[in-house]
Formats: C-alpha cells, structure tokens, sequence
C-alpha cells in the first residue's frame, strides 16, 4: 500500500518533530495530504517543512492551522515555499 494522507494533528508534535517530517517530505514522492493542525510547531518547525516543500513536488494538500505561527519568520517561509511549490493546491492556516 502507498502512504496518500497523514493526519497528525492534535499529536502534541513539537520542532523536533516538524524537522523529521521535513527531512521526510524532502524525499517522499507519494504523500498528497499532510495534516499537522493544532500542533506546537512554532516558527522553527514552520520554516523546516518549508524548506522541504520546495524540494517536494507531490504534496497537494498542507494543513498547518493552529500550529503557533507567531512571527513574520514563519510566515515570511510560508510565502517563499509558495513561490516555488508548484504541487500544493490547498494550504490551511487559520488560527495562528
């Protein structure tokens, strides 16, 4: 079976675990649909899957409400990933 869609939210994953699923999204080629709402990523882990997201190309949907955005850091990766992420057709982030 292909791994599609990952729902973590509400998993209390924190940076440490922003940054693993970064390092994962950098080389998987199958994953459509990634929930991580309400959780404390924060700035940091904010800014490790996006960096992933500009080498993913598979990713099409990217829930990330709720999940402690609090500077223009976090949103200021936001904006770049978008600029050369082709793949991504739905981004959630309200509440932060």
């Amino acid at each position: 079976a292909i791994l599609e869609e990952l729902e973590l939210g509400n998993n209390k994953i924190g940076v440490s675990g922003a940054i693993a699923i970064a390092d994962a999204l950098v080389v998987n080629r199958t994953l459509l649909l990634l929930g991580l709402r309400s959780n404390p990523i924060g700035d940091e882990g904010m800014c490790a899957i996006t960096t992933a997201l500009r080498q993913n190309v598979t990713l099409r949907r990217l829930n990330i409400s709720n999940i402690d955005i609090s500077t223009t850091a976090g949103a200021g990766a936001i904006a770049d990933a978008l600029r050369s992420n082709t793949s991504l057709k739905g981004l959630y982030l309200s509440q932060n």
